[in-house]
């Protein structure tokens, strides 16, 4: 029998995959792959121009299974500058990963579940 934790994370990942997430196009350079995605927020702290520390959020998050962010075979990484197009209804919104705390994306303690932190850059 395997880990009870990553069982039920997989589990989750594939409910939420066919009930709640939406397909969207990632982008790293030249590469691009298809990725099913649930949407989010997360809050974070951050100094404004006069050095007062804020609540920021992001744009959105985009969570969904690592091991299926594969460009050209190969796993990614997300990094800074990456872009998200998410696809609703008739318009599509484009995100860039950004940093968050000095990361952009963040793994669950399985390894499994990957939450990619983005900004909105465009909207058409």
């Amino acid at each position: 029998m395997g880990n009870m934790l990553d069982e039920g994370v997989a589990a989750l990942l594939d409910d939420l995959k066919g009930s709640a997430s939406y397909r969207v196009k990632y982008t790293q350079g030249a590469g691009a792959c298809q990725w099913d995605a649930t949407l989010g927020r997360s809050e974070y702290l951050a100094e404004d121009d006069n050095q007062v520390v804020v609540t920021r959020h992001t744009d959105m998050d985009f969570h969904g299974a690592a091991a299926d962010l594969v460009i050209g075979g190969d796993p990614v990484t997300p990094a800074p500058g990456d872009r998200i197009e998410l696809f609703r209804g008739r318009a599509t919104e484009t995100y860039e990963v950004m940093p968050v705390d000095k990361q952009c994306f963040k793994l669950d303690a399985t390894q499994q579940k990957l939450t990619i932190f983005t900004k909105r850059v465009k909207r058409a």
